[in-house]
């Protein structure tokens, strides 16, 4: 506060919360947000399916801070051979996006080309990393 002026005082109005709930369960001010469903297209909800059925069981690289780590997008939802990745689960969020989701719940994102033979992601770390599909 700078010198010389005086404290305000603030006055909080409290309105009951059964004024403004809807019955929904919704507060009556907020904006309703429409099921994940309905604002997901389904074009995007098929091409997220493709995605995931293009990489289940293949293997890849992720170029880390000048190493490369072997690892396999498991049929089961978990990453595999990766060294630090143990447990790590993987889902296709769109055509071109999947999200890596570590034990502690820290969440990693990779962006595919349309290819789907390359990657690009920030590590957990913040680290700008890569990654490419192993040769067949």
């Amino acid at each position: 506060m700078q010198r010389g002026m005086k404290p305000r005082k603030l006055l909080l109005a409290f309105i009951p919360a059964t004024a403004l709930v809807t019955g929904t369960g919704c507060l009556s001010l907020c904006h309703h947000a429409p099921p994940p469903l309905a604002s997901t297209p389904p074009a995007s909800i098929a091409g997220s399916k493709r995605l995931y059925e293009k990489l289940a069981g293949t293997v890849w690289y992720h170029r880390y801070k000048g190493q490369d780590f072997e690892f396999v997008f498991g049929r089961s939802g978990f990453i595999e051979r990766h060294p630090n990745w143990t447990r790590t689960k993987w889902r296709a969020v769109s055509p071109t996006e999947v999200i890596l989701e570590g034990t502690t719940g820290a969440k990693m994102l990779f962006t595919f080309d349309h290819e789907v033979t390359q990657f690009t992601n920030i590590d957990w770390d913040g680290t700008p990393a890569s990654g490419k599909i192993a040769a067949p």
